[in-house]
């Protein structure tokens, strides 16, 4: 039986530019597998080069052509950079076919990734951890391990203190799942704006928040009501509110929505345990609106969107609008 690598030692091999040409990851925290395709992107990929020398792709659009493109050099960046997530869809004979040929002679120049939330007992992705035994990586959603140090981490992240007491009342009030609290947080340093340091008032100001665009803007995204939600958004626009962390919140509702639809029923069951009934009925609704395809189109829009934001092309305001009208 293959053992896998924990996608931490990843991040290492990241930091220290010793990275393999070939990268499988498996298993369900699509949070760190994104935020590693993110850093690898920014380590390796030039801004103004991400058109020629990144891609990304779904395994079910991938054919017999797709690898094609890393065996071109590539144009001003270090590295080419080809994902492909869900890679168990690839079902294309030809497409398998042209995948491991490329795996017995990858190209040193060119980084392929591959990602899967699937059980790897399915024969392509079996297949594909035999083949590449040492670049295997697999990352589950983290729990109840630690959390009062990650929380305070997260916080401190943004220059925020977080309060004992704060702690206790946000995992009692929210759960133990860290998704869905980095959204929580994210929502109550919105909501604290300059403040410094997060007290047990904020917590319960933001887990109950009555009628304002911001909690209308999270309750129509979270049920798909995607014009009420641009409405709210434009009043939050208007109001003055720190789209970046408006942003990151966005990004991690998507993920977390994702997360929820690509586990099996039983895991999905376990996971909702951490949550009150009514949280378990909520999450439940905003499960059913939304599908796999939409929410991976959503954080690929938003992934392709921040290169421009950080080039300076593209007004944060108008990407936060444009994912909403595309959606």
């Amino acid at each position: 039986m293959v053992r896998y690598k924990k996608i931490d030692t990843l991040f290492k091999q990241l930091a220290a530019g010793d990275l393999p040409p070939i990268i499988l990851l498996l298993k369900d925290d699509v949070h760190a597998k994104d935020r590693f395709i993110n850093l690898l992107t920014q380590r390796y990929v030039k801004p103004a080069a991400a058109a020629f020398d990144l891609r990304i792709v779904y395994g079910d659009e991938v054919d017999a052509h797709t690898l094609d493109f890393l065996r071109m050099p590539p144009s001003l960046s270090e590295r080419k950079i080809l994902v492909i997530k869900r890679c168990h869809e690839i079902r294309k004979v030809e497409a398998r076919l042209a995948l491991f040929k490329y795996i017995e002679k990858p190209i040193p120049t060119s980084i392929l990734l591959l990602s899967s939330e699937a059980k790897p007992d399915t024969s392509l992705l079996r297949d594909l951890a035999n083949k590449l035994k040492s670049c295997t990586y697999y990352s589950f959603t983290p729990f109840k391990r630690g959390l009062r140090e990650w929380i305070a981490e997260y916080c401190q992240a943004y220059n925020k203190q977080i309060t004992g007491k704060a702690i206790e009342l946000l995992t009692l009030t929210v759960g133990e799942d860290k998704q869905m609290l980095a959204t929580e947080i994210d929502k109550i340093i919105l909501l604290t704006s300059e403040k410094e340091v997060i007290d047990e008032q904020d917590v319960a100001n933001a887990t109950t928040i009555g009628y304002t665009p911001f909690f209308e803007f999270t309750k129509h995204i979270s049920s798909k009501e995607l014009t009420k939600a641009f409405i709210a958004l434009s009043q939050m626009i208007e109001q003055g509110e720190n789209l970046h962390q408006l942003w990151a919140f966005m990004r991690r509702k998507f993920m977390h929505l994702l997360l929820l639809k690509s586990m099996p029923e039983y895991q999905r069951r376990q996971y909702l345990s951490n949550y009150t009934q009514h949280q378990q009925i909520e999450r439940r609704k905003e499960i059913e609106a939304w599908n796999v395809k939409e929410l991976e189109k959503a954080i690929t829009m938003m992934y392709e969107h921040e290169v421009q934001i950080k080039r300076g092309i593209l007004p944060i305001d108008i990407a936060l609008k444009e994912i909403l009208v595309k959606l």
